[in-house]
């Protein structure tokens, strides 16, 4: 299932999330009460004109005030820095998001592509509200901490996936690109990395070309790492690990993928790669907790 999102510059189709409406809705009630003036969408444009020459225009307030119609995330940073408040990522995400489906209202001049794999969406929901912890420390990883590679661990049947879809969906805003990868099939390396390239390799290049090795369409992936701010999720990692208890080694054939981890972790980029696995892989011991981080469910 692939949906597509525009350059983040031209791209009209923002809303408030609850969380984001509540805090502008607080805000205006207290600039309301200190002022003893109604704060609609003319007066807060006029706020808006007071630090920006040219201004919003009061219908586009009203757009994110009732968070009916989406806009372009500029006029959202306007608003907020009018009423003194701090966008946050969790402040705001894409129409489509909020309303269960992807709007395709923009300018097809320039794309993102966001891919979501049809894995993700068929797998039973279960419960995660007992992992508010992990969740939060999930959250923070992404968005705080950058975070380049996580590793969520937990047996079958613990939530590890469906924790990973809520956050993904909340955090997804934040990225150009948002890939999400089954490895149940255990595909080999190469055949993986052509898979996810050909996610992320803008599609209306005319000079776009896969790498024909591993290490070139490693380089690849890194490349575009270091460009676009991506979110990648690989769930059932376990299906390329061996069934040894304590060793947790990649099964034979499959070595490649740690050299993918461990180039993830220690070049410096933007992105963010998520690993859903019931084991966890070795070698990440090895690698700097500033980058890495393991999530183990209970």
């Amino acid at each position: 299932m692939n949906y597509v999102f525009p350059d983040p510059k031209r791209y009209r189709g923002f809303v408030l999330t609850s969380i984001g409406l509540q805090k502008v809705q607080q805000r205006i009630q207290s600039l309301e009460l200190q002022t003893g003036v109604h704060q609609g969408a003319r007066a807060i444009a006029e706020r808006v004109q007071t630090i920006e020459p040219d201004g919003i225009h009061p219908i586009t307030v009203r757009k994110i005030l009732r968070g009916d119609r989406g806009v372009d995330k500029r006029s959202i940073e306007r608003v907020f820095a009018a009423l003194q408040l701090v966008l946050a990522v969790g402040d705001y995400t894409h129409a489509g998001l909020a309303k269960g489906k992807i709007s395709a209202d923009f300018d097809r001049a320039g794309v993102r592509r966001h891919v979501v794999s049809e894995d993700s969406n068929s797998i039973a929901q279960t419960d995660v509200t007992g992992l508010m912890k992990e969740r939060s420390r999930l959250r923070h990883k992404i968005l705080v901490d950058e975070c380049r590679l996580m590793v969520v661990v937990g047996a079958s049947g613990t939530g590890k996936t469906e924790l990973v879809k809520q956050i993904t969906a909340e955090v997804a805003p934040a990225f150009e690109y948002f890939v999400w990868q089954s490895l149940a099939p255990a595909p080999t390396i190469d055949i993986m990395l052509a898979g996810l390239l050909e996610s992320l390799l803008d599609p209306l290049d005319e000079n776009r070309q896969l790498p024909m090795t591993v290490a070139g369409s490693i380089a690849c992936l890194l490349d575009r790492f270091q460009r676009y701010r991506c979110l990648l999720v690989l769930d059932g990692v376990e299906s390329i690990l061996t069934d040894r208890p304590v060793a947790r080694d990649y099964r034979r054939g499959y070595e490649g993928y740690q050299e993918v981890f461990e180039a993830i972790s220690t070049r410096s980029h933007l992105s963010c790669s998520i690993l859903i696995s019931r084991k966890q892989p070795s070698g990440f011991e090895y690698l700097d907790d500033r980058f890495v981080s393991i999530i183990q469910l209970p």
